[in-house]
């Protein structure tokens, strides 16, 4: 008799799922955002230049002097990158 042994199989699949799961979660941000709603993100560690709320660092992101700055919509950060030196610290 052989033994079995378990298969990393389920493991796999629910990265997988979780990854899906916050890719489906940046689009509908990036979405709701289009429509002028600002997301407050959970876990967040910046603050927007334009607005002063909380941004999350991996969906709304502009560059100015070397320097990265996130946002919270695409309606701050085309605010900012229309006129960063009024905002850029």
């Amino acid at each position: 008799m052989t033994a079995r042994t378990k298969t990393s199989t389920p493991v796999i699949a629910a990265a997988t799922n979780k990854n899906t799961m916050q890719n489906k979660i940046k689009n509908i941000i990036k979405k709701l955002s289009r429509f002028g709603y600002h997301v407050k993100p959970k876990n967040s560690r910046h603050t927007d230049p334009v607005c002063g709320m909380e941004a999350t660092s991996d969906i709304f992101k502009s560059t100015y002097n070397g320097q990265d700055y996130f946002f919270c919509s695409t309606h701050c950060k085309g605010e900012f990158d229309a006129k960063p030196q009024e905002y850029a610290k």
